[in-house]
């Protein structure tokens, strides 16, 4: 029989509360500042309480759509293009190491491996 910790529990619901909220935090202050007046953003700061609400960001939005729907083809293209290259080059990277035969397997060992040349460095 599992006995259930009910300090840890308390514990863990707060913390993966409080984390949750951090985590909403901005994007409603991304939502509150999109609805207010630029002039009171930049006199008056960043505000999760607003005095007036002005929807010209998205009247600029929806008059501009053919550029929004042009920024999100690209980029849609260059996640498309750079995932398809990736795996292009993780799958002929990693076939040579997986062949125990094949001659140079110790070069592309080396260059995965080492510090210097590895693609995280």
């Amino acid at each position: 029989m599992v006995q259930s910790n009910k300090g840890f529990q308390l514990f863990a619901n707060i913390s993966l509360t409080v984390v949750s909220v951090l985590c909403i935090i901005p994007f409603l202050l991304l939502i509150v500042s999109s609805l207010t007046n630029e002039s009171s953003l930049i006199h008056n700061g960043y505000s999760f309480f607003t005095k007036d609400i002005d929807l010209t960001a998205y009247k600029y939005i929806l008059s501009n759509s053919g550029e929004v729907a042009q920024g999100y083809l690209i980029s849609t293209v260059v996640t498309v293009a750079g995932t398809l290259l990736s795996l292009t080059v993780t799958t002929m990277f990693a076939y040579p190491l997986s062949r125990r035969e094949l001659p140079g397997k110790n070069v592309f060992s080396f260059f995965l491996f080492s510090p210097c040349c590895s693609p995280a460095a």
